[in-house]
């Protein structure tokens, strides 16, 4: 990425984990890049090996396809919102658009245009951008000044959808190979001057050594390498070969340009020294967003491939009005600089001889180029593998392929690689471009291929709690062994539970009760709550088993086994009492009011048993009958006092000895019946503040207890 950076350090083979900062030292650029590149690396990688190339999540689909056809012609394709993972780059469409209308588009509307007609594939490509204060404004800060100086710059991901001819995933492998199917490596040295004198250096040489630079060579007219021993200015439309251009600055010096006028481009500024401005003689390049996303083109490699837009150069300059007149006339209708929308920027590059036709240095292999002050690259061909190849086929460079070469002045050299044959060739830095195929669009316009969809990780399961019970349904003249119980439709899987219900028989008449058909879906009446004790019918009662396999198109199922047992006393009690409830012993009953089947279960020989309901609460019991003495005592004790406080000074002073012997327990016994008395009209929030609680305590009962019921 162009940003003024001073070097880069990362490197993933060396695997680090962390970049760890120390006390007293100096904080710089290329620790905390290396530290941001250590964890995208960590994270990508493990996103790649979990999701694979590419995959869309099964919530959030993104990227689904949809041709637009006009009378069986495809016009158009319909690109679905969503998330999809690329080589574990996460790639985000927030609204569904279209192909000619997608955010990072800018398409030609000649040569971009879709087939009418199937089968071709329709694939992303991903890479990432670099943000400045020219693209976002509001990335710089305001308080150090209006224009200040910007500070950190962004990352961006962005994100094409674009067409190949092809039917199937190895044509568009064939085709990603075209691309570079071979690409050119770089090496870098410093050769100092010599025998020459350090201060009577050629004016030529711009860099003289008193500062560190971050060196860049970029390719800027993608293809083979050039193969002319002596390359001169080319006519017509194609070149001898590719070209590049270097920057001593990692071409971070930009200019935002205010308007184009012919050959005259009026800029915001002209920059903050005379390290950073311009000068006549200087080539420079014309960019804005739509230029910037178009550099990725797609283009395989060729020998003799088409220019890509030219550079300019500097010949007059006006420092007052920020003027700058260049060499050739620009195109003021829709070339960069025409749209203020699309923040266009002037680029300054700094190489000195322009000889091929698109303003750039031509690519020779195999040679050591000179760029300033003795640093040095050489272009070298891929190591080759097959006879056919290595008969002098030269190595591919795709357009914006880059390099960056820190100079030190410490060293007087650059940092490069090295090995036993000395600075070791290769691969670009960048631009790192990844690809999915997102379908193939067939002759009917029919989209096949998408890109594959994973569940999460993890799931939130079904609510354990049982299902609220159904109303009863009339009895089944037969009963059923077991019933089926289907799980509400979210989430999408359903959890089917099996229950199988035996039956219970009566030690004297071995009458069972019936139960639910799974084909009629009838079952036997169940009993409805209630807020008091009663007698209840057979009970049932769930166990759940783990999940089985079966023919359910994947979803997971558990079965629980209903087991019907003798009448036994239970109680319902109410979710919230209005009145506080009392204490009750019921009788079992050995008859069902709610059955309606004409033979009706036979009386239980179980023997019998007592229930005492009480609601529950909040609050145990030990800290209920606590609170239900404490707080009462409080409130008779208080009102003792403000009775002491009203009598006149003749009765108290008679009654002074007797205030903790008689009038405390008097008055407490008083209070304390008459808030009993009226506990069941006061409402629930009275009865809480008069007596600690609106329930009354549940004791356990006793050997005693049982004895004295009967």
């Amino acid at each position: 990425m162009q940003a003024d950076f001073s070097r880069r350090t990362f490197d993933s083979l060396k695997h680090f984990s962390a970049v760890l900062a120390q006390q007293g030292r100096v904080q710089l650029d290329a620790d905390a890049n290396e530290q941001a590149a250590i964890l995208l690396h960590q994270l990508r990688t493990t996103v790649a090996d979990l999701l694979g190339p590419a995959a869309v999540p099964a919530g959030e689909p993104g990227f689904r396809l949809h041709p637009v056809l006009d009378q069986r012609k495809i016009t158009d394709l319909r690109i679905s919102a969503g998330r999809l993972y690329v080589d574990g780059l996460l790639v985000e469409n927030d609204r569904a658009t279209r192909y000619w209308s997608q955010p990072e588009g800018y398409l030609d509307q000649e040569k971009d245009t879709l087939p009418e007609t199937g089968p071709f594939v329709v694939y992303l490509r991903v890479w990432e951008r670099l943000i400045t204060a020219l693209q976002d404004p509001a990335i710089r800060e305001i308080a150090l000044g209006d224009p200040g100086p910007d500070t950190a710059a962004r990352a961006k991901v962005v994100w094409q959808v674009a067409w190949c001819a092809g039917q199937n995933a190895d044509d568009f492998a064939d085709f990603r190979h075209s691309l570079n199917p071979e690409p050119g490596l770089l090496a870098a040295q410093a050769k100092h001057p010599g025998d020459t004198d350090a201060c009577h250096l050629p004016p030529e040489a711009r860099f003289r050594g008193q500062e560190n630079q971050l060196y860049r060579v970029e390719v800027h007219t993608g293809g083979r390498a050039w193969t002319d021993s002596a390359p001169t200015k080319e006519s017509g439309e194609t070149l001898h070969g590719a070209t590049f251009k270097w920057s001593r600055e990692n071409a971070s010096v930009v200019f935002p340009i205010v308007s184009v006028s012919g050959a005259t481009v009026t800029l915001g500024t002209l920059g903050r020294d005379s390290k950073l401005d311009l000068d006549v003689g200087d080539w420079v390049e014309l960019l804005d967003d739509a230029a910037v996303i178009r550099a990725a083109d797609d283009l395989p490699a060729k020998r003799r491939p088409k220019p890509a837009p030219a550079l300019r150069r500097v010949v007059a300059i006006d420092p007052a009005d920020r003027l700058v007149t260049l060499d050739g006339e620009l195109d003021e209708r829709c070339g960069p600089g025409s749209d203020a929308d699309l923040h266009p920027f002037l680029r300054r590059w700094d190489h000195l001889a322009g000889d091929s036709k698109d303003g750039a240095v031509p690519l020779v292999e195999n040679t050591w180029i000179d760029l300033e002050d003795g640093v040095q690259v050489r272009f070298e061909a891929p190591p080759r593998t097959s006879a056919e190849v290595a008969a002098g086929q030269p190595g591919t460079y795709r357009r914006g392929d880059y390099w960056q070469i820190p100079a030190r002045t410490v060293t007087g050299d650059v940092e490069w690689p090295r090995d036993d044959d000395g600075p070791r060739p290769v691969p670009p830095h960048g631009v790192e471009y990844h690809y999915a195929v997102l379908g193939v669009v067939g002759e009917d316009g029919t989209v096949t291929l998408p890109p594959d969809s994973f569940e999460p990780l993890f799931r939130q399961g079904p609510n354990p709690t049982a299902p609220a019970p159904e109303e009863p349904s009339p009895p089944d003249d037969s009963p059923k062994p077991s019933t089926e119980i289907d799980s509400p439709p979210d989430p999408p899987d359903p959890v089917v539970f099996a229950a199988e219900m035996s039956t219970a028989h009566s030690p004297e008449t071995g009458s069972a009760a019936p139960a639910r058909s799974p084909e009629t879906g009838s079952s036997a009446p169940s009993p409805k709550p209630s807020t008091g004790s009663a007698a209840s019918p057979p009970t049932l009662a769930l166990s759940a088993s783990p999940p089985k396999p079966g023919p359910s198109n994947g979803s997971s199922s558990a079965s629980a086994t209903a087991t019907l047992a003798p009448p036994v006393e239970v109680s319902f009690p109410a979710p919230e009492p209005v009145h506080p409830p009392t204490r009750t012993v019921t009788e079992p009953s050995t008859s069902d009011p709610e059955t309606t089947s004409d033979n009706p279960p036979a009386p239980s020989t179980a023997p019998e048993t007592t229930a005492m309901t009480h609601p529950t609460g909040p609050l145990g019991d030990h800290l209920t009958s606590w609170l239900r003495t404490v707080v009462p005592g409080l409130w008779s004790a208080l009102v003792a006092w403000l009775v002491s406080l009203g009598l006149p000074g003749s009765v108290t002073d008679a009654v002074a000895g007797l205030g903790n012997q008689v009038i405390v327990p008097l008055v407490l016994a008083v209070v304390y019946a008459l808030l009993r008395g009226l506990e069941a009209q006061m409402p629930p929030w009275l009865t809480r503040i008069l007596l600690g609680s609106n329930r009354p305590p549940s004791y356990a009962e006793t050997g005693a207890d049982r004895h004295a019921l009967g």
